[in-house]
Parts: C-alpha cells; structure tokens; sequence
C-alpha cells in the first residue's frame, strides 16, 4: 500500500476476498513494510474477482482495489499399453492411466474406449478410480484394429486422448462351400454348407434371398434339407456364418429346382403304308427334355430326337402294329413311354 496523501506511516490490516467472500487465512492482515501476501488456491477453473480492502487507520482512509485473475485448466496425459501378442478369439485388457501435466490436484472425470471408431460395449464412461481404468476387449477375428481411449477432463482438468494400432493374429471366419447342387422337384435334397476361421461353433442364417420352397436351412449345422415342393426354378439367396464371438461372413449362393419329363402325348398313332405321316411328341420338364426312341420302326420313318418329331412315308408293306419306346430326359431324370405306332 502506497501513501498517495498525507504524512505518517501506514498501520492497520488488509482483507482479501476471491468473488465477494473473503479468503480464509486472509483476513485483518497486518501490514509489514507497507505490504501484505495473501495465498489463494483456486479449486477451479475459471474467472475470478480477486480484492484486497485496506481497513484504514487514524492518520489514513480505508481503500480497496480489485483485479480479475483467470484461471485455466491443467492439461493431462493419457497413456495406453497395447499387448505385444493378441489371438482371434481372445480377450485383452487395456489399462488406461491418466496423469496431470501441469495444473495441481488429481484429475477425475471419465473415460470412454472405441475399436476402430465405434464405441466398445461395456467401455464408455468409467469412472477413473486411482487415476486409471480398465477395458476388457475380445477381438474377434484377426487383422488390425485401432484402439482408441478419451478421457473427458473436469473443472480442473483438460480431456485428452490417445491411439493405438493392435495387431491380432488368425484369420476371420469365411464360409468356404463353393456352391449347391440343384434340386429335384419332389425328390430328397440334401446339401451341407461348411466355414473355416473364427471360432467354433458357427450359426448360420439366411441374410436375404429365398431358399426353393420345401427346403429347410438348420442353423446348427448349416444342412440345407428337405423336398422341393414348388415350381422348378432358380432361387438367389444369401448365407451368413455367424461364430461364437459374432464375428459374421456372407456368401451368396443358387439353387436350380429342376422337373423330371412327364410325357404330355397320347401312347398311340395311326397311319398308312405309302402315305406321308407324322407325329409330334411332346413331354414337360425343366430343364427342356431331349428324346430317345428304341425299338424297330417302319421303313420310311424317322425320329428326331431334338425335336421329338416322327414322320416320313412308311414303305408300302409295312402295315403293321410297331410297339416302340420313347423317352425324355434331362438333368432331373429319364423318363420312359411306351407307343404303338399302326399302320
């Protein structure tokens, strides 16, 4: 305190207050040397009004005088370890310890963990106890994941955060059934789906798509079964192998219903010796049948097997019955038809 006016030395005392309440320790301090100390923690951080008021004495006034102090934050450090050997399938704990850089006191708050930018369940918010937390993490298949830790500072302390590359070895599950056999229509189907990788034992599903009505995917074993009971054609869907850690693959797989021949024609035909003839078989299937026929025909006639068509000129003499065989067959079967041809 300055003498600005007047004659004598100053005594008297000196209170300091921190936003309008005094300063415990720091109060009807007696000057010495005209001058008084005052220390003043601050709990936060902050704006704060520090004052000091001058009591006055006989020969002086009273007076005061006030200044704004900011206080800031203390910065931290935030410091993981990653493990030198990590396995698919294996859980690791991370410890995350966090230490004041500057600023005083012990820092409190929470921190939260992310693998590969998503939250880990189980690891958001804890609450630091000794400066530090923990982590449990499974990884589920092999491969490179980049673990990451915020910690989200106090009123004393600023947030900081940290990053690491963790490498896992094995390898990710993956479904390795190349493709499915094609079904029957009415007809036992049965095709097993397998995978590799990842841990045992799997689950499988269908991810999308349809699978032929009539057939069945088990979830345990991955076994398509059952009897196609719907109309022969192709069915696109998608699998997903799931392993006991959850770790997912895909694959997309067709399945071709197919219908064994059925002849659509009457089993008999008539014609005459030395007279253009001719007689169309027909018969459904899928995929498109082709046609055989065995057993002696007349002379003059012919079979196209790609069409199905008999014709031609019987040679006159050749009257007769002719008991002959035709057949139709495709990826689904063959199916035989007995004819009698007369002439």
């Amino acid at each position: 305190i300055q003498v600005t006016s007047g004659e004598g030395v100053l005594v008297g005392t000196v209170t300091f207050s921190v936003n309008g309440v005094a300063v415990t320790g720091c109060q009807n301090v007696k000057l010495s040397s005209d001058e008084v100390s005052c220390t003043i923690p601050f709990p936060v951080s902050g704006s704060f009004t520090v004052a000091a008021g001058y009591a006055g004495d006989p020969k002086f006034p009273n007076t005061s005088v006030s200044s704004v102090q900011i206080v800031t934050k203390g910065t931290t450090s935030l410091k993981i370890t990653p493990s030198s050997s990590v396995s698919a399938g294996t859980q690791v704990t991370y410890k995350a310890a966090i230490s004041a850089t500057s600023g005083t006191g012990t820092p409190t708050g929470t921190v939260s963990f992310t693998e590969n930018g998503s939250p880990v369940a189980g690891c958001q918010n804890l609450g630091l106890s000794g400066g530090s937390v923990t982590c449990p993490i499974t990884f589920l298949s092999g491969g490179s994941y980049i673990i990451s830790a915020t910690y989200s500072g106090d009123a004393n302390f600023a947030g900081s955060s940290c990053s690491f590359l963790q490498n896992v070895s094995g390898s990710p599950p993956s479904i390795t059934t190349s493709s499915l056999a094609n079904a029957v229509q009415g007809q036992s189907y049965s095709a097993g789906l397998a995978g590799t990788g990842g841990s045992t034992p799997y689950s499988w599903s269908l991810s999308s798509g349809s699978l032929p009505a009539g057939l069945n995917l088990n979830t345990t074993s991955g076994l398509i079964s059952g009897s196609p009971s719907g109309s022969a054609k192709t069915e696109t869907f998608t699998v997903k192998l799931t392993d006991s850690k959850g770790a997912t693959a895909t694959k997309s797989f067709t399945i071709t219903v197919t219908s064994k021949p059925a002849f659509t024609c009457g089993n008999y035909a008539n014609g005459s010796a030395g007279h253009s003839f001719s007689f169309q078989l027909t018969a459904s299937g899928t995929p498109d049948p082709s046609f055989g026929e065995s057993g002696r025909l007349p002379v003059g006639l012919t079979f196209n097997s790609s069409t199905g068509l008999l014709y031609g000129t019987p040679a006159k003499g050749t009257t007769g019955t002719y008991n002959i065989t035709f057949s139709a067959s495709n990826t689904a079967g063959t199916t035989n038809f007995s004819f009698s041809l007369r002439f």
